[in-house]
C-alpha cells in the first residue's frame, strides 16, 4: 500500500510518524511530498527528511518546488551579474536592480504619514496630486519589492518599467539632481515558469462521465519533467548567446556605454546567466530522473516514456528508430540504473501484475492520446501523478489551516477551528473576542511555566559567562 502523506517540512518527522502510528501504516511504504522551506534547504543526506528516514527507516524524498528553483536561479543571476545588495530591507542607494525598484517605492510611496522628518513634509498623496496637475498622469500606488518575495518584486519591476518616461519627467521638473537609472533587464525566463506552475494545463486530463476536463490549477506535474528539459535548454542556449536574452537593452545601452563598459557588462550578464543555469539545474533536475520522471506517464509523451521505461527495465526491443523524446527518457533511465536509482515511484511493483504489464505494453504502443482507454495504467496516473501540486505556496496553504497559532485577523471558522485543534480548551462553542482574550492568555502562561526557575539561572549565568567573564582577566 502506498499512501502519499502531505506534512510541513519542519514538523515532518513528529508529525508523520504520529500520523503512521494513528492510522497503522507502516512509515517505510509512505511517500512524503514535502513542500520548499529556506530553513530546511537539505538534501536527502540532511536536515528534516534523513531525520525522519533515520527514525522510521524508511526512504522518503523531498521534492523541490520548480517555483524555489527558479527563484534560486534567480537570484544566482542577479547577485554574479550585478553583485549582492548591501541590505534586503530598508533603503540602499547601491548601484543594484533591486535598488533600483526599492528606491522607485520609497520615493512615490514610501513616505510615512506620522513621520515628522519627512522632507518638505512631503506626503504620497501630494505625489500623485502633481503628476496629475503636471502631466494629467494618474499615478497608483507602487507595490513596494520585497527581496526574498520575488513576484512582488517582478511586479514593481512592471508598473516601474510601464512609469519611467514619465519619472524622468517629474525628475526634471521636482528634483534636477536626481539621477534616473537605465531599464532593467526583464525577467522573460522568470515571468513564464511562474505562469506556468500557477495556471492549468490546457489539455483535458480527468476523463469521467461527462467527458474529460481539466485538471485544477497547479496539478501539472505530468508536464514538468519536459518542461524542465525544455527551461534547462533554453538558459544553455542564453549563456551562449546573451543578446538572445537581453537583446533590446543591449543594443539601446551599446549606444551610449564606452565599449570596455559595454564588455564588462556583456559579460557580467554572461557570468549571471550561467550561475543562475547552474543553480535552477541543482534544484530542478530532480524532475528529469527517478522516481519523479515517472510523472512523464501522464504527459503529453506518456506513451513514449513508457517504450522507453519498457527498453531501460525490461530489454523490450523495438524495430524502428527511438524518437528524440524517447533517446532523451532512455539516457536518463539508464543514468539512473547507473547511480542504483530505481525509485520507480511503485511503478515496477505495479509492472509485476500481467494485466497491468499487458495494458502498460499496449500504451507504450499508443499515440498516448487517450490514456483512460487503458483502465490499469489510466488508474495509476490519475492517482499517482494528477494528484501531485507543483506549486510551494499553494502546498503551504493546505498546511496553515493545521497552524494552532490564534491571530486576530482571521476568520472566525478558523479561528475557532484552531483553537479546537490547540487542545487547549474544546468546550468553546462559539469565538467571542473575550474568549479568545481568554486563550492567547492561556498559552502565554503556558510558555512561562515551560520555563522554569532552575533553566532561568542556567541561562543567566551562560550569558554572565558569555560576556563578562573576560573582563576579569
Amino acid at each position: 500500500m502506498k499512501d502519499v502523506l502531505r506534512c510541513n517540512a519542519d514538523t515532518m518527522s513528529t508529525q508523520a510518524l504520529q500520523i503512521c502510528n494513528e492510522t497503522s501504516m507502516d512509515p517505510k511504504n509512505c511517500h512524503f511530498w514535502l513542500t520548499d522551506n529556506t530553513a530546511y534547504m537539505a538534501s536527502k543526506t540532511g536536515g528534516a527528511v534523513a531525520k525522519f528516514n533515520k527514525i522510521s527507516q524508511s526512504q522518503s524524498f523531498r521534492i523541490p518546488c520548480g517555483l524555489h528553483a527558479v527563484h534560486i536561479a534567480l537570484m544566482n543571476f542577479e547577485n554574479a551579474a550585478f553583485g549582492k545588495i548591501d541590505a534586503i530591507k530598508g533603503l540602499s542607494l547601491k548601484e543594484h536592480p533591486y535598488n533600483v525598484l526599492n528606491l522607485a517605492f520609497y520615493l512615490h510611496d514610501g513616505y510615512d504619514l506620522s513621520d515628522k522628518d519627512n522632507p518638505l513634509n512631503l506626503k504620497a498623496s501630494v505625489i500623485r496630486n502633481l503628476y496629475k496637475i503636471l502631466f494629467d498622469y494618474d499615478l497608483t500606488k507602487y507595490q513596494q519589492p520585497i527581496r526574498q518575495r520575488w513576484l512582488y518584486e517582478l511586479k514593481t519591476a512592471k508598473q516601474y518599467l510601464e512609469r519611467h518616461e514619465i519619472h524622468k519627467q517629474f525628475a526634471q521638473y521636482f528634483l534636477e539632481k536626481l539621477n534616473m537609472a537605465s531599464n532593467v533587464p526583464k525577467k522573460v525566463f522568470y515571468e513564464p515558469i511562474y505562469q506556468f506552475l500557477t495556471n492549468y494545463d490546457p489539455v483535458p486530463q480527468i476523463y469521467g462521465s461527462d467527458g474529460v476536463e481539466c485538471l485544477p490549477a497547479g496539478n501539472r506535474a505530468h508536464e514538468m519533467p519536459d518542461m524542465t528539459l525544455m527551461w534547462i535548454e533554453k538558459l544553455q542556449n542564453n549563456v551562449e548567446n546573451i543578446f538572445d536574452l537581453f537583446g533590446e537593452e543591449l543594443y539601446e545601452t551599446e549606444s551610449f556605454m564606452p565599449s570596455d563598459d559595454f564588455n564588462n557588462l556583456c559579460e557580467s550578464l554572461r557570468t549571471g546567466v550561467e550561475q543562475a543555469l547552474n543553480g535552477f539545474i541543482k534544484w530542478i533536475c530532480v524532475w528529469i530522473h527517478l522516481p519523479l520522471s515517472i510523472c512523464s506517464l501522464g504527459g503529453n509523451h506518456g506513451s513514449e516514456y513508457a517504450s522507453a521505461f519498457l527498453q531501460v527495465f525490461y530489454s523490450c526491443s523495438e524495430s524502428y528508430s527511438l524518437t528524440l523524446q524517447e533517446s532523451l527518457y532512455v539516457k536518463y533511465l539508464q543514468q539512473n540504473i547507473v547511480d542504483q536509482n530505481q525509485n520507480t515511484f511503485s511503478l515496477l511493483e505495479a509492472l509485476s501484475d500481467q494485466n497491468f504489464f499487458d495494458q502498460f505494453n499496449n500504451f507504450a504502443n499508443s499515440d498516448g492520446q487517450e490514456p483512460w482507454k487503458f483502465p490499469l495504467v489510466y488508474e495509476f496516473i490519475k492517482y499517482q501523478i494528477y494528484s501531485i501540486v507543483i506549486h510551494q505556496q499553494q502546498l503551504e496553504g493546505l498546511f496553515n489551516c493545521y497552524d494552532i497559532k490564534i491571530h486576530p485577523n482571521m476568520g472566525t471558522e478558523l479561528q475557532q477551528a484552531r483553537i479546537q485543534i490547540s487542545g487547549i480548551n474544546n468546550r468553546i462553542e462559539k469565538v467571542t473576542q473575550d474568549e479568545l482574550h481568554h486563550i492567547r492568555k492561556e498559552m502565554r502562561n503556558s510558555n512561562r511555566r515551560d520555563n522554569s526557575l532552575e533553566s532561568s539561572l542556567e541561562n543567566a549565568q551562560d550569558i554572565l559567562n558569555t560576556f563578562l567573564t573576560w573582563r576579569k582577566k
